[in-house]
């Protein structure tokens, strides 16, 4: 799965969402097929990673204005699945 081109600075709700999903698609890739090499470098467990990348996108997301941020930003995330949901 490649990952899509993401920007370092997102400043929109689009742009913070295909972020989330970027690093999310790396994390799953980490604990479903790097998982030797992933639990050498790190403590590795879903629950964490999820609250890791939800921090990352409220902090971007705390930019926005409070339409955006109310409206579409946490449509989005509701309807996205968390890592911890993928291992269930």
């Amino acid at each position: 799965m490649a990952a899509a081109a993401v920007s370092s600075n997102p400043r929109n709700v689009d742009e913070i969402f295909k972020d989330n999903i970027a690093r999310r698609a790396v994390l799953l890739r980490a604990l479903t097929k790097d998982v030797v090499d992933f639990y050498s470098q790190c403590d590795a467990f879903a629950v964490h990673s999820d609250c890791w990348l939800l921090f990352v996108s409220f902090y971007f997301g705390a930019r926005l204005n409070p339409n955006e941020r109310y409206s579409s930003f946490f449509q989005q995330f509701d309807s996205a699945f968390s890592l911890f949901e993928f291992f269930i």
